[in-house]
């Protein structure tokens, strides 16, 4: 059917967006853009998203409900925009090296805006291409979709969601303790692996509260 169509063609486009990415780092310089990086990484969160969403589907169908019967909630399309923004400061964060510079939490270096915070113009140029720009925006960010991730928790914890909520508090202070972590070691390659796989594991569990949401799960076992 379409949505078939759709996985196929996602996987297609990650193969094609991966090429792209590593032909980048083949001419006049030995590492890959970061724009295409974070591009490769978003159609690879976006696959698994869709992946897991339609596992979730058959799941449903296995229980005995026809199709999803409800709209997003409210929170869904913020609280995923959000998530994906910083998933892309991060993959600039990974494509800059900007995780090496500023190595103290929650100042920079005894400051809270870094001098070199907008060297670069036009001003908006930073926030792409400014290694220091970069990471204070992720950094900061992260307070946001922090405190966003535990108000949706909060929302599905009350609406009887409650393991789903749960996962997602933990998930999230785990993640965050992580980039705190990971900043202030210089960026180990074991935490920036922890660091990138957790915010997979965020973005399946905020999909799973999105699909119960919208009742698509009304059939699994009555949570305590």
């Amino acid at each position: 059917g379409p949505r078939i169509a759709l996985l196929v063609v996602l996987v297609g486009l990650q193969g094609a967006i991966g090429w792209w990415m590593v032909a980048s780092g083949l001419v006049d310089r030995p590492d890959v853009a970061h724009e295409r990086l974070a591009l490769h990484l978003v159609t690879a969160l976006l696959l698994l998203a869709a992946l897991v969403w339609t596992a979730m589907d058959l799941g449903a169908l296995a229980k005995g409900r026809s199709k999803i019967e409800g709209r997003p909630k409210r929170w869904v399309v913020p609280f995923l925009v959000a998530l994906t923004i910083q998933i892309v400061l991060g993959a600039f964060v990974a494509g800059l090296d900007a995780g090496r510079i500023y190595n103290t939490w929650p100042d920079m270096h005894g400051q809270w805006t870094p001098d070199d915070l907008n060297e670069l113009s036009p001003i908006w140029s930073n926030a792409v291409d400014n290694p220091v720009a970069v990471q204070f925006l992720h950094r900061w960010f992260a307070v946001v979709v922090a405190a966003g991730a535990l108000a949706v928790a909060m929302v599905l914890f009350r609406a009887g969601a409650k393991r789903i909520a749960i996962a997602i508090e933990v998930v999230v202070l785990g993640q965050f303790l992580l980039g705190v972590l990971t900043l202030l070691h210089a960026v180990p390659v074991g935490l920036g692996i922890a660091h990138q796989a957790v915010g997979a594991v965020l973005l399946v569990v905020t999909v799973v509260g999105a699909h119960w949401s919208m009742g698509g799960a009304r059939n699994e076992p009555a949570q305590g």
